[in-house]
């Protein structure tokens, strides 16, 4: 499992357009995080201008599912 802020990093120069929330959900996501990690990397990486204040416990709830959700696919094997 690489290191969510190199993974953020890696992401962030690759797709520029893209917004900290977005790619910081892209990089979280699957990973199992318990909520108090998803705060932790939330408040270092994703800009407090990109979202609404009254929004953040909405916005963590949503990393929260998003993070335990399974893997889909076909398991090779």
């Amino acid at each position: 499992m690489r290191n969510i802020y190199t993974e953020f990093l890696r992401i962030s120069r690759r797709e520029p357009n893209l917004g900290n929330y977005t790619i910081f959900a892209r990089v979280i996501s699957h990973r199992r995080l318990a909520r108090r990690n998803i705060l932790k990397w939330f408040d270092r990486l994703v800009d407090r201008k990109d979202y609404a204040i009254k929004e953040k416990n909405a916005l963590i709830n949503y990393l929260e599912d998003l993070t335990n959700m399974p893997k889909t696919g076909i398991k090779q094997g």
